[in-house]
């Protein structure tokens, strides 16, 4: 067969080729060479695999000159006769566009042509093929599932059928390592300090949070979008199940925490219990039946339906209930022994400063829960291939999105901590991500960043739904789909994604309440100490003396002797007042003031208990002020507030004695957050048989800011605290963040990464809450979104062919 030139310009080719082609699909054609002409289209000749709009595309812009005697087709198609009909049609249709145009290589007429043909294509199509339909999405998510404790090495089937047939984001992370901020996050796609799910308790399926953010989850807006959407399995930690919330065609929602045994689902509006029957109960393989059976019915009377289905596990998540036939597994395995296990760490925060080292009950503890873990985790594996082998029977594997992760991840004897999550170090923060389905690569592991905030918008990208503005998350398909070095726009040179992708993100836990451009100022009365030379030397007595403190940040207070900070650019420390240079409280023979005033006590002894209660009142005024006006601890009894508003001024205005310190670190420790571990806890095997114990790991005001950067040269956590502690690790060099290296980073930098730290706790918008390489995105911004506008049109036309 002779081959002639085109008639078609080579760049007119080349243009429509770059608006049409997904990335990956190509690799998976075969190039067919046949005699199909107008008078014999039998003698094509057709290869197994994709579907029909890409015979069209790929056969209209390889036609060797257009004159259709002698026409290559790039097909994959599984259905030869179907495929046969719709190549009559796609060249009969062009050929009538042929004799109608004078210009046989105008580019309007070709883009016309190809449209043209590919709507025909849909008319010997049946009514019920699902081909060219919007894909399906399924997302599974862990509860509690960590990657630095290896846990995920377990998941054989899930690597199997999601890791090996797709992609693997190898830095993926939470933004908020606790429970319910994160999960909020994942169905909004915002930071914790946009949707105000701080915490476990405030406002976690609240009613700002009913009033609000739920309003506007992935699951509404793609239901707004032509989804059919539906929900099973857990929600949101203080859920009580007296709604069903909106945008999820189907709801099958668990009532409060995590549980596998003993729990009650709202079903719709209808509050269904269940019991502890393995074959009935079992939270993990209810989620995972009752979800496929829904798919199979909707996909039974609406093949084309695209479906959004969310299978929220409890796994791994206390109480580590295994599934019978896996509570003999991993009978020798312990936790992972990393260097920061067991690892008393003196310059961290407070909440691990006063962490006691494990001890032979509670290193054996951690061994035993690690276990159980894993073993709740067989279940979570043995429903991923479930779903996938549903897909596959029911012919929609390729084209349903899966999509599996975590919320958060967890610690297990990292820096004495017995267990838990809430930490902002790698162990909790890191979460896994795998993705598999249309335009996917099979076995790629990707670096670039993923955030949980980025899953909704992906969602809304892979359903080419409309992207809200308050979202602050990114999509990751140009990732996934490896995307990141095919385009142009505007006649410009290829912008590789990693160039404009973020390298750095917001953890936070708390949320700080301040007057809009409130800024710390130095009291009017002191005297400040400047250098001139912000770059000077460590000879530099400021600069000096600031390392020194750990560059300890405004404001002053107990624990603080100097404070430091940059005043017109210049480097400046304060010494803070000695708050107890003017006491003269009575100090050693005065018990707790904790204990309430009963009506047994004798006038004295109500007398001394108001005193200590003003003591209590006065350090709590001033620590108030000191942490701009943060309401951070408990109103004293009304009976002796009544008392305390009797008191002299004087009195209050007195200072803070030796004493009141240590005060405070009681408080602190009445405000930790403990569990108690004894033989009853666990129900199902293996038990726990050991001695009982408490242990408290972390608090409920632990608030806390930080910075995770992460690009060629540089891999860093900077956090700052409510307490004005700050920590630094090089997490390439320190891994294991073993060393607060904060004291050895230069005044400068602390400074800036404080300003870009108060930049990102306070940003809105996927745009605005995108960094890269330690400042905001504003340079590359506009470049990004027509980048990203591009790449998103390419995906759309290429979905839209079908419609």
């Amino acid at each position: 067969m002779s081959n002639q030139s085109s008639d078609i310009p080579e760049n007119v080719l080349t243009e429509l080729s770059d608006h049409i082609k997904v990335d990956g699909f190509l690799d998976h054609f075969d190039v067919l060479m046949g005699g199909v002409n107008a008078g014999n289209n039998d003698q094509a000749e057709l290869a197994p695999g994709t579907n029909s709009p890409h015979l069209c595309v790929y056969g209209m812009l390889n036609y060797n000159a257009i004159n259709y005697q002698h026409a290559r087709f790039m097909l994959s198609l599984k259905n030869k006769k179907k495929a046969k009909a719709i190549a009559v049609m796609c060249v009969a249709r062009i050929q009538i566009m042929e004799k109608n145009c004078k210009r046989e290589n105008n580019r309007l007429i070709m883009v016309l042509a190809l449209i043209m043909c590919v709507k025909n294509s849909n008319t010997v199509k049946k009514s019920n093929d699902s081909l060219l339909s919007r894909p399906n999405i399924i997302f599974i998510m862990a509860d509690d599932l960590d990657v630095n404790l290896g846990s995920t090495d377990v998941l054989k089937k899930t690597k199997r059928l999601l890791q090996d047939e797709g992609v693997t984001f190898t830095n993926a992370f939470t933004t908020s390592p606790l429970c319910c901020p994160s999960r909020s996050s994942i169905l909004t796609g915002r930071y914790a300090h946009n949707h105000n799910v701080n915490s476990n308790d405030k406002n976690c399926s609240g009613p700002a949070w009913i009033d609000g953010p739920e309003k506007l989850n992935f699951g509404k807006l793609l239901q707004d979008s032509g989804y059919v959407t539906a929900y099973f399995g857990k929600y949101l930690n203080n859920y009580n199940g007296d709604r069903v919330p909106p945008g999820w065609n189907h709801w099958s929602g668990l009532v409060r925490n995590s549980r596998f045994y003993n729990y009650s689902l709202n079903v719709n509006g209808k509050i269904v219990k269940y019991k502890n029957d393995y074959k009935k109960d079992y939270f993990t393989d209810v989620v995972t039946n009752a979800s496929i059976d829904y798919f199979k019915n909707v996909k039974s009377q609406t093949l084309s339906a695209p479906i959004m289905m969310v299978l929220s596990m409890s796994a791994p998540h206390g109480p580590e209930d295994s599934a019978p036939q896996y509570q003999d597994s991993f009978k020798d395995i312990k936790a992972p022994r990393h260097p920061n296990y067991n690892y008393t760490s003196s310059d961290k925060h407070w909440v691990i400063r006063q962490t006691p080292p494990l001890d032979e009950t509670t290193a054996l503890f951690t061994d035993i829960l690690y276990r159980k873990r894993l073993q709740t985790l067989l279940s979570v594996d043995d429903a991923i291939e479930k779903v996938y082998n549903m897909l596959l029977q029911v012919g929609l594997l390729d084209e349903t999105y899966i999509i599996f992760t975590s919320d958060h991840g967890y610690h297990l004897g990292q820096f004495n901590q017995v267990k838990g999550k809430s930490q902002p170090y790698e162990s909790d923060i890191r979460i896994p991500l795998y993705m598999r389905g249309p335009h996917i690569p099979k076995g790629v592991n990707i670096s670039s960043i993923a955030l949980n905030i980025d899953l909704a918008p992906t969602f809304l990208d892979i359903a080419n739904a409309n992207f809200p503005s308050f979202i602050d998350g990114t999509s990751l398909m140009d990732h996934a789909a490896l995307s990141k070095t095919r385009s142009t726009f505007k006649g410009k040179a290829k912008h590789p994604i990693q160039q404009i992708w973020k390298d750095t993100f917001l953890v936070e836990r708390g949320k700080l309440k301040v007057l809009e451009n409130q800024l710390w100022k130095p009291d009017k009365d002191l005297v400040l100490k400047p250098v001139e030379n912000v770059n000077a030397s460590d000879n530099n007595k400021a600069n000096k003396i600031c390392q020194s403190f750990g560059f300890p940040m405004p404001p002053c207070s107990p624990d603080k002797k100097i404070i430091c900070f940059f005043k017109n650019e210049v480097l400046h420390y304060q010494e803070c007042s000695n708050l107890t240079s003017k006491c003269n409280c009575k100090e050693s023979s005065i018990p707790s003031y904790a204990k309430n005033i009963s009506e047994d006590d004798s006038t004295d002894d109500i007398e001394l208990k108001i005193k200590r209660n003003k003591e209590k009142l006065f350090y709590w005024k001033n620590e108030r002020n000191k942490l701009s006006n943060i309401a951070v601890y408990k109103t004293v009894a009304s009976k002796v507030a009544d008392h305390v508003k009797e008191s002299s001024a004087a009195y209050l205005n007195n200072c803070l004695c030796s004493s009141k310190r240590k005060i405070k670190k009681k408080k602190v420790h009445e405000d930790m957050n403990c569990f108690h571990m004894s033989k009853n806890h666990w129900k199902v095997p293996p038990l726990w048989t050991g001695p009982s114990f408490t242990a408290c790991t972390n608090s409920p005001n632990s608030t806390y800011w930080c910075l995770r950067t992460i690009n060629a040269t540089h891999n860093f956590l900077y956090c700052e605290f409510i307490t004005g502690f700050k920590e630094y690790f090089n997490v390439s060099e320190d891994p294991y963040q073993l060393r607060n290296i904060v004291s050895n980073v230069e005044p400068q930098k602390l400074y800036d990464l404080h300003r870009q730290l108060n930049y990102i706790r306070k940003c809105n918008s996927s745009h605005g809450c995108l960094l890269r390489a330690g400042r905001n995105m504003d340079d590359n911004e506009g470049l990004l979104r027509k980048w990203r506008r591009f790449e998103r049109k390419k995906r759309q036309f290429s979905n839209s062919l079908g419609n």
